[in-house]
C-alpha cells in the first residue's frame, strides 16, 4: 500500500535542515572507511599472510602427491578454466555496477536540474497569471489564491529538498504515493478561482513537466542493487583468492628454496590482489549513496534552497499588502492543520482557513475605504443642503 511522504517539522517556516550533528559524524566515517579500506586491505593481507597460509593448509590437510597433482591437473584446470570463469564473471558485474552506479547519479542531477527549471517557470507563471501584479489580460489577481499557490509552492521545494538529501529513505520513497504532492492542491486552487481556459492550461502544463520529471527521478533513486548483487560479488572475489591460497600451499618439498609462508614475493602478490578488491569495493560503496562519499551531487539540490528564499520573500510581500497581522508562519501552521492525519493535505480545508484570515486582511480595508468614501459623500450632501437653505433665505429677503 502507498503512502505519503509528508514534509518534516521546521519551525518558524524556515528551511529544511541538511546537515544535523548525526549526519555530519555518519558522513565523516563514511569517508574514512572508504579511503582507509584501499590501503587497509592490502596492509592486514600482508601482515596476516603466514597464518592465513597455515590456517589454509590445515584445513585442506595434506594430500599425498600434490606434487605431481599440482604440476599436471590443479594448475591447469584452476589457472585455465576455474579463474578465467571467476575473473570474467567478477569483471563484468563490477563493470555494469559502477557503470550504473555512476549513470543513476548523473540521471538524478540532471532531473534535478530540470526540475528547477520546470518549477522556477511555474513559478513565473504563477506570478503573471494570478499575482497581484498579474501582467497578463486575463489575469486573476486574487491575493487569497495566490498566498495559497505559494505555501504549496515552497512545500514542494522542500520536499525536493528531503527526497534528495542525506535523511531520504529509499524504501520509504519507493512505497509513497508519488502523484499525492503539493501540485495537486496548486491544480485543485487554480481550477476554483475562475481563471481562464488558457491559464488553466498553462500551469497544468508546466505542473505536468514537473510531475514527469519528480516520477523519474524517485524512480532513480529508489532502484538499486539487491543484497544478493552483492553477495554474489563478494563471492567471485573470495573464490578467486580461495584459488590462490590453494596453489600456494605446499607439502612434500613442492617449493625447494623456501616455504611460501616465507615468501616476500607471494605476499606482496597477495596483498596487491586483495588491494585491488579492497578498492573496488571502497568504490561500490562511493557510488552506492548518491549523497555521502567522493561521488555526491549534494550541492545540485543548492538551487531548491535559493528557490525557497525567492518564493518566502515573496509571499511575505504578498501577506504585508494583504494582512500585515499574518505571518509566514501562520501560513504554515494553516498547512499542517489541514493534514488529514496520514500526511495528505486536505487543499479545501486549507484555502477555507486562507480564506478567513486572509479575506479578512483584504476586506478590512477595503471596508474602510467604503466608509470614508460614504463618510465623504454625507458630508458633501449636508454642505449642499445648508447652501441652499442659505440661497433661498436671502431670496425670501429681497
Amino acid at each position: 500500500e502507498a503512502e505519503s511522504c509528508p514534509v518534516p517539522e521546521a519551525d518558524n517556516y524556515e528551511l529544511v535542515p541538511q546537515d544535523p550533528f548525526g549526519e555530519q559524524v555518519l558522513d565523516l566515517f563514511k569517508a574514512a572507511a572508504i579511503f582507509i579500506l584501499p590501503f587497509a586491505g592490502p596492509i592486514i593481507a600482508f601482515a596476516v599472510w603466514p597464518l592465513l597460509l597455515r590456517l589454509v593448509h590445515s584445513v585442506l590437510g595434506e594430500e599425498k602427491s600434490l606434487l605431481e597433482l599440482t604440476q599436471m591437473t590443479l594448475n591447469p584446470t584452476t589457472n585455465g578454466i576455474v579463474v578465467a570463469c571467476l575473473a570474467t564473471a567478477l569483471g563484468t558485474l563490477t563493470s555494469v555496477t559502477v557503470w550504473t552506479l555512476r549513470q543513476r547519479q548523473l540521471d538524478v542531477r540532471a532531473n534535478l536540474n530540470k526540475e528547477a527549471c520546470d518549477l522556477n517557470l511555474l513559478r513565473m507563471a504563477l506570478a503573471v497569471n494570478i499575482g497581484p501584479t498579474g501582467q497578463a489580460s486575463d489575469a486573476v489577481t486574487d491575493p487569497c489564491i495566490y498566498v495559497q499557490v505559494l505555501a504549496l509552492l515552497r512545500q514542494y521545494a522542500a520536499r525536493v529538498v528531503l527526497e534528495t538529501s542525506k535523511r531520504a529513505d529509499a524504501r520509504r520513497l519507493e512505497r509513497q504515493d508519488v502523484g499525492n504532492s503539493e501540485l495537486a492542491g496548486i491544480i485543485q486552487a487554480i481550477s476554483t478561482c475562475g481563471a481562464s481556459r488558457d491559464i488553466r492550461q498553462d500551469i497544468v502544463q508546466h505542473v505536468g513537466n514537473l510531475n514527469g520529471t519528480r516520477s523519474a527521478r524517485l524512480a532513480q533513486l529508489s532502484t538499486a542493487f539487491p543484497l544478493i548483487h552483492w553477495v554474489i560479488l563478494a563471492l567471485l572475489a573470495s573464490s578467486i583468492a580461495l584459488c590462490f591460497l590453494i596453489e600456494v600451499d605446499q607439502s612434500e618439498g613442492r617449493f625447494f628454496s623456501e616455504r611460501p609462508e616465507d615468501s616476500v614475493r607471494l605476499r606482496l602478490v597477495w596483498a596487491i590482489l586483495v588491494g585491488t578488491f579492497s578498492g573496488l569495493a571502497a568504490l561500490c560503496a562511493d557510488l552506492s549513496d548518491p549523497f555521502r562519499g567522493s561521488f555526491n551531487i549534494v550541492r545540485t539540490t543548492d538551487q531548491f534552497f535559493v528557490m525557497q528564499n525567492k518564493i518566502d520573500r515573496e509571499l511575505e510581500a504578498v501577506l504585508f499588502e494583504t494582512n500585515p497581522s499574518l505571518t509566514r508562519g501562520d501560513v504554515e501552521r494553516f498547512l499542517k492543520a489541514a493534514d488529514d492525519g496520514t500526511g495528505s493535505v486536505d487543499y479545501g480545508e486549507f484555502a477555507s482557513m486562507l480564506e478567513q484570515h486572509v479575506g479578512a486582511g483584504v476586506d478590512g480595508p477595503a471596508n474602510k475605504r467604503v466608509g470614508a468614501d460614504m463618510q465623504g459623500a454625507r458630508d458633501s450632501g449636508g454642505s449642499g443642503s445648508k447652501n441652499s437653505g442659505n440661497v433661498g433665505n436671502a431670496a425670501a429677503t429681497a
